[in-house]
């Protein structure tokens, strides 16, 4: 049985490697590619698994900091900026910050919401090694100055200099660092010199290196201390392509901090650089959601499925281009090669049967953006970029040139959640769909709604630590209330889980797990039906529930009107409520596995007529023992048997025009395709 499943993504998920534009390459004069040159982008592009996905994209955020100048950037582009260090930071399996969101979203599905883990997400930019190799030679450097081995002491501090060249680490060190020592001298100053709030004991570092200090190097005496300070400030003035002086000298001088005066000294420099470390948050967090949500997404495509052995695994090809890449001419030309090669040409094993276009704008897009932008100075949220109906409409409409079923889905905003929908209805929802209307083969478009939330915006909260002042009436440092900044929530998209979920149901193996019996072990899943009887409860989404109990008029408004596939919370799972496509309307039935089986027969009949030839078309339909029609007709009791009870299929040639039409009666429907018949 050939695959059934195979999707293609429009995402651009690390604009470093390779895109299926500029693989397709220079096509001049070509109206298709070469099968050398599709199993290039397929090595390149195609992905069975997210570790693949990790392996081939290598998916980053790159860091570009000054901390003299208190200067930051991200970018998921690599390039080079003068007068600034570059920092990779690389989102895969060994990433706590990957690691410990896919936690969370495990510990949602047991109904444990440990969102509080969110505190620690960041701490992938620190490694534990890192720290201690970093303690261990500022250490030493201090030991060899002590005993007069000034030169070897240079030569240590130099390779430390060269070593922690990113700024990050020393950030982070300095902060924890200091703050120790602040609250140290706290505790131990009888007169209550500083004044702690009740929760310290709670505070958390987002980018941490926990544990506290086991040991302060404070043998230099008065003298020795300002010749190690002048010794670690002449060195460092030296460094010509070094960005981060004064926070390394503040580092390597906090292990000899120990008067009152030195302290007081201190809070300022805590107080610069932790509100330095809250805009590299936010600004990392900005660049860094929209990745992680694509990660999220591909992660879930695959999750749907599980871990069947043997069975029709999915597979998803990589565009790593985005909508808006499609406005161009020239890129459009590239694409219908592309797809007029492995969905025209007689090869089954390329066929694309699935499109994912994430992030469409909402209806109010456009207007949300223009208003952030005339009060740019305002505490507005932050607007991430969508795909546009234009970009989107123009992709569209190459896709269903090519019969490839596209699951779309809105931008994670809090408009397209479950709360929203609960309170709201679909209205909004259905109003972008508008959008979308004047469009041709609009049975080919499915919305997908709403979004999953991982991480809520309301408990996307970071403690980063506290805020400090210097009393100078008391002579005292003070430590007064938490710093906290909050960042946008985290989601998952919709059209990413609910293509999994029907690539998922395209394997018999699969439905075999749900179904147990009466399931045809050699056939696709393409009529399955998604919403008949109980069958959305028996193959729900992997989604945690959420908890939410919907009304009844949302519900019966869903059910009336609901385009596309709509989610919704059921008896502790999150399942399909509408399996119809963009061209559903009211009163007339027009589900996706009525295309997709419509799809299948039409392939199978080009494969078998080899490109429909007349001869072999007539053969096909003829009632015959093993001819694959009659064996549809015959096993029409499964559940996903290409026809079912009632249905049957005839064609019609067309002598006059050279056509022939292929019309399938499904039980409430019927659908057909005309196509070219050779002779």
């Amino acid at each position: 049985m050939e695959q059934t499943n195979r999707t293609i993504l429009f995402e651009e998920i690390n604009p470093n490697k390779a895109n299926l534009l500029t693989m397709v390459g220079d096509i001049k004069g070509q109206e298709s590619l070469t099968d050398d040159v599709i199993e290039q982008i397929h090595k390149e592009l195609e992905i069975q698994s997210f570790q693949q996905l990790i392996h081939k994209f290598q998916p980053a955020i790159y860091m570009y900091l000054n901390t003299d100048s208190c200067q930051a950037c991200f970018s998921c582009q690599r390039y080079q900026m003068d007068g600034y260090e570059r920092f990779k930071i690389t989102l895969d399996n060994k990433n706590s910050l990957l690691s410990v969101i896919l936690e969370l979203m495990d510990s949602k599905k047991q109904k444990q919401y440990l969102l509080k883990n969110f505190n620690h997400i960041l701490s992938c930019l620190v490694s534990v090694k890192q720290k201690e190799k970093f303690l261990s030679q500022r250490k030493r450097i201090i030991e060899l100055f002590y005993q007069n081995r000034v030169e070897e002491a240079k030569q240590l501090y130099e390779t430390v200099i060269e070593e922690q060249k990113e700024g990050l680490f020393l950030l982070t060190i300095f902060l924890q660092e200091a703050y120790e020592i602040m609250e140290k001298e706290q505790k131990t100053n009888l007169k209550d010199r500083f004044i702690a709030d009740e929760d310290m004991s709670q505070w958390i570092t987002p980018i941490s290196i926990s544990e506290n200090l086991q040991k302060k190097e404070r043998y230099l005496s008065k003298k020795k201390q300002q010749e190690y300070i002048r010794f670690i400030e002449d060195i460092t003035k030296e460094q010509q392509l070094f960005y981060h002086k004064e926070l390394m000298v503040c580092c390597m001088l906090l292990p000899i901090t120990k008067s009152k005066e030195q302290i007081w000294k201190l809070q300022p420099l805590y107080e610069k650089y932790l509100e330095y470390y809250s805009s590299i948050i936010k600004m990392f967090w900005v660049q860094g959601k929209p990745l992680l949500e694509q990660l999220l997404g591909i992660k879930m495509f695959f999750e749907q499925y599980g871990q069947i052995e043997g069975g029709m695994h999915p597979g998803m090809v990589i565009a790593n281009f985005s909508p808006q890449d499609i406005l161009s001419m020239d890129s459009r030309k590239r694409l219908q090669v592309y797809l007029e090669t492995v969905n025209r040409k007689n090869y089954k094993n390329n066929t694309l049967w699935y499109g994912i276009i994430p992030s469409i704008a909402m209806a109010d897009y456009e207007k949300e953006k223009n208003l952030r932008e005339r009060f740019h100075g305002s505490k507005e949220k932050i607007q991430y970029e969508a795909n546009t109906c234009q970009e989107v409409s123009v992709l569209l409409q190459i896709l269903a040139e090519y019969k490839i079923q596209t699951f779309v889905s809105p931008q994670i905003t809090e408009k397209a959640t479950y709360q929203w929908l609960k309170e709201h209805g679909i209205e909004n929802w259905m109003n972008t769909l508008q959008e979308y209307d004047g469009l041709q083969r609009l049975e080919y478009v499915i919305p997908c709604y709403p979004n999953c939330v991982v991480i809520p915006k309301e408990q996307a909260r970071l403690r980063l630590g506290h805020n400090t002042i210097y009393d100078e009436l008391k002579e005292q440092v003070c430590i007064q209330g938490e710093k906290r900044i909050w960042l946008d929530g985290l989601g998952v998209e919709a059209s990413y889980i609910v293509a999994g979920l029907f690539a998922a149901c395209q394997c018999p193996k699969y439905l075999k797990e749900k179904y147990k019996k009466n399931v045809a072990e050699d056939v696709p899943g393409v009529a399955y039906r998604m919403t008949e009887g109980e069958h959305s409860v028996t193959t729900p989404t992997t989604m945690a529930r959420e908890v939410l109990k919907f009304p009844l008029e949302v519900i019966e408004e869903i059910q009336r009107k609901g385009a596309g596939v709509i989610l919704v919370p059921y008896q502790g799972k999150v399942i399909v409520a509408t399996d119809r496509t963009l061209a559903y309307q009211k009163g007339v039935s027009d589900e996706i596995c009525h295309i997709q089986t419509l799809n299948y027969i039409q392939r199978v009949i080009r494969y078998v007529t080899q490109d429909y030839k007349e001869s072999l078309i007539k053969q096909f339909f003829q009632n015959r023992a093993g001819n694959t029609k009659m064996q549809w007709m015959e096993n029409q009791k499964y559940i996903n048997s290409i026809l079912k009870e009632g249905e049957s299929m005839e064609y019609q040639i067309d002598e006059k025009n050279n056509t022939c039409t292929f019309t399938v009666m499904f039980e409430k429907n019927r659908k057909g395709e005309t196509v070219r018949i050779a002779k």
